[in-house]
């Protein structure tokens, strides 16, 4: 029977950490290569969301499962193996960056709503819509150009988006699009004021991130399509990047003035 001080010392193990880190790097690789062929959703599903990969009958442990691993690892080595010296404390500041990067992401897997909004010009909306399968779930008008639906409601919006214009940009002498985004005006409370969406510049907002995502054509009109996550905890990436840097830099100073 394992007594309750070698399981703590196991569970503390830098070995851990030392065979689970190169096995995270090679999901990560595996995951994005697998996202040319598989496309986004699935290869983040089967790779960063499961936790065991089957490879034919051989299972594999998940992303979900790796990363719980090093966080418990980490976790155990910060309450109970610390040296809580002065020496120490840029070393303990950036593991508690960590896991606060880990705890942050643990709760917005298991928490945060991801779906669509859609919006033609001069169009008016606060209703996100449910992904299916990780597509849009959007029927198509008939050629009477009714029968258009844009999937089921997921969530309702503390705010409302009408989209005063879209904007598309093409590579010189092409139809393919180099660039894209949306001016929009948001109300809330009565309260009017204009917000823009554009490629790789999200808008975060009262727990709402809202990226450009991509848009749909019908004849001569445009409409957007904006992916909203709920993620309340937004901010923790940027909380655990500042201690990260703060004990990385207090861990520096503290060694070049140590006699």
């Amino acid at each position: 029977m394992i007594s309750l001080s070698r399981l703590k010392n196991y569970l503390c193990s830098a070995h851990i950490t030392f065979y689970v880190l190169p096995y995270i790097m090679i999901l990560v690789v595996a995951g994005t290569v697998l996202q040319k062929t598989m496309g986004l959703y699935e290869a983040t599903h089967l790779i960063f969301y499961s936790w065991v990969i089957w490879i034919g009958f051989i299972p594999l442990p998940g992303g979900m499962l790796a990363m719980s691993i090093f966080t418990l690892n980490l976790l155990m080595r910060f309450l109970l193996k610390s040296d809580w010296t002065i020496e120490k404390s840029g070393i303990h500041l950036t593991h508690l960056g960590v896991l606060v990067l880990m705890f942050g992401a643990a709760y917005m897997h298991f928490n945060a709503r991801e779906g669509y909004v859609i919006m033609g010009q001069g169009a008016t909306s606060n209703t996100v819509y449910a992904y299916k399968n990780g597509e849009l779930d959007i029927t198509p008008p008939n050629k009477d150009g009714n029968g258009m639906n844009w999937g089921e409601p997921l969530v309702t919006l503390p705010f409302s988006l009408t989209l005063e214009e879209f904007v598309r940009v093409d590579y010189a002498g092409t139809r393919t699009p180099k660039h894209y985004y949306s001016d929009m005006i948001m109300t809330m409370d009565d309260v009017e004021f204009p917000v823009r969406v554009e490629l790789n510049k999200p808008l975060y907002y009262k727990g709402y991130n809202l990226y450009q995502s991509s848009f749909i054509e019908i004849g001569d009109k445009k409409a957007t399509i904006l992916q909203v996550s709920e993620n309340h905890a937004a901010l923790s990436p940027y909380i655990a990047s500042i201690l990260i840097a703060l004990g990385l830099l207090a861990h520096l100073i503290i060694n070049r003035v140590r006699p």
